[in-house]
């Protein structure tokens, strides 16, 4: 059983996102060009991108409607996004996925997959 305040961060996230969702195609597109101060400190250090480096701009193009720039700049940012709006509906569901079906395994097989392709072929 998750604890409400878990539940509420993740039904918090999804809020946001959905409300970024309506700004974005309400015409409020400023939103969406606030600048965004992070640099990878994985990047700064090794200059090698990790495996999230681009999130922030694939969730960015994927607001605006850009689904196919969106997948090339981090094709990871449609996994994090569906997995924390299935959290945000189903957080119950979501945890036995990840405690009892292996659910961590596969995540980080997909993610360190994604980080290896990214760096054997310079993405």
């Amino acid at each position: 059983m998750l604890y409400w305040q878990e539940k509420s961060l993740f039904r918090l996230i999804l809020g946001l996102f959905i409300f970024l969702v309506f700004l974005s195609f309400s015409g409020q597109k400023w939103i969406l060009n606030l600048p965004l101060p992070w640099i990878c400190p994985f990047k700064t250090l090794t200059g090698y991108p990790c495996p999230g480096c681009g999130l922030t701009e694939a969730t960015r193009l994927l607001l605006q409607g850009e689904i196919k720039q969106a997948f090339f700049v981090n094709p990871l940012v449609f996994l994090v996004w569906g997995l924390l709006i299935f959290v945000a509906i189903f957080p119950e569901k979501a945890l036995v996925a990840f405690q009892k079906k292996r659910g961590w395994e596969l995540l980080l097989v997909l993610v360190l997959g994604w980080w290896a392709f990214r760096l054997i072929f310079g993405l």
